[in-house]
């Protein structure tokens, strides 16, 4: 019996948040091997390609990492060109003013409600060997992101300098290509350097392009790995800066913004409203250690093929 054919569909601009997430969901699923499925990747920029690229591959499932700004090409006649042929198409889900034209919906955030055509999805984390170290004298604290004030980069400094009389800040904070902040992230160095009141407390900012393997050992250097992000009550994303912090099983902490609802619940808390961050730092990964087996690969793709499994027998 032949596998059946899942397209995933991506834009192609690295320098974004939406397209770093469609590529990890991707090659998890295509180092999957799995032996019902065939999975076909593609990063497209135009109608034209896309056309093509579907015509080629004859999906038997489409899944498309779409959102209107990263993909404007995308019209209704690319969405009909799977319909007419009852392929079942699903879209990954990435705020709340999502398009509703699709058959299913893939949601990020693995707490959202299942129903017939909303599904929950694991956090798709990277394959990693973490390096094993003791905490340091003087604490080593990291972050990165998007350079962009609802990140609150300035809040990690204000409560590092005030927990703690030596630490080292390292924050990586990176451009955009859809919503230009190259002003944005000259203000954010100065709001983060303006909070230092003592000699104690070293900032470091970068923000020259990283790989995902670059971003890993970053985080991997850290004795803590911090994100403060602004609160949206009117939002179901879910901040994708986890995954990585995860994947490198080192102490995290956050707060409670509902960008981190997947994991503010932590026992003990990781949240700094709760605990300071010294105590985060001593509570290690304990907290962590459910997301590291329930967010596996081998979870992330069962939990994908089940739905496959679901949408393919019940052809539109």
């Amino acid at each position: 019996m032949s596998r059946k054919k899942i397209i995933i569909t991506n834009h192609k601009n690295e320098a974004c948040g939406v397209y770093q997430y469609g590529k990890r969901v991707a090659s998890i699923l295509l180092n999957s091997n799995s032996p019902d499925y065939e999975y076909h990747y593609v990063e497209v920029d135009s109608k034209e390609d896309y056309i093509n690229k579907i015509i080629t591959i004859q999906p038997d499932i489409a899944v498309h990492n779409y959102l209107n700004i990263t993909m404007p090409w995308f019209d209704s006649e690319c969405l009909h060109l799977l319909k007419s042929k009852k392929v079942p198409q699903g879209l990954i889900v990435h705020n709340i003013g999502y398009a509703n034209v699709f058959d299913f919906f893939l949601h990020q955030n693995p707490l959202y409600p299942q129903n017939g055509i909303n599904y929950p999805i694991a956090r798709p984390l990277f394959k990693y060997n973490p390096t094993e170290r003791k905490p340091r004298e003087i604490p080593k604290i990291q972050t990165f992101g998007f350079a962009f004030s609802c990140k609150k980069y300035e809040d990690i400094v204000k409560l590092v300098n005030s927990q703690f009389d030596k630490a080292e800040i390292n924050m990586h904070l990176s451009l955009s290509k859809f919503f230009p902040n190259d002003e944005e992230l000259e203000e954010i160095k100065k709001l983060c350097f303006s909070e230092i009141t003592k000699d104690g407390i070293k900032l470091n900012i970068t923000s020259d392009f990283k790989t995902d393997q670059e971003l890993l050992s970053f985080l991997d250097d850290a004795d803590l790995n911090i994100f403060l992000y602004k609160n949206y009550n009117n939002y179901n994303g879910i901040s994708s800066v986890v995954d990585y912090a995860l994947s490198v099983k080192k102490p995290i902490a956050v707060c409670k913004s509902n960008m981190f609802s997947h994991i503010n619940n932590s026992t003990p808390s990781i949240c700094v409203e709760d605990s300071e961050i010294k105590k985060i730092i001593e509570n290690g990964t304990k907290p962590l250690e459910d997301y590291y087996n329930l967010w596996s690969n081998e979870n992330f793709v069962e939990l994908f093929e089940n739905i496959f499994n679901i949408k393919h027998n019940i052809r539109l």
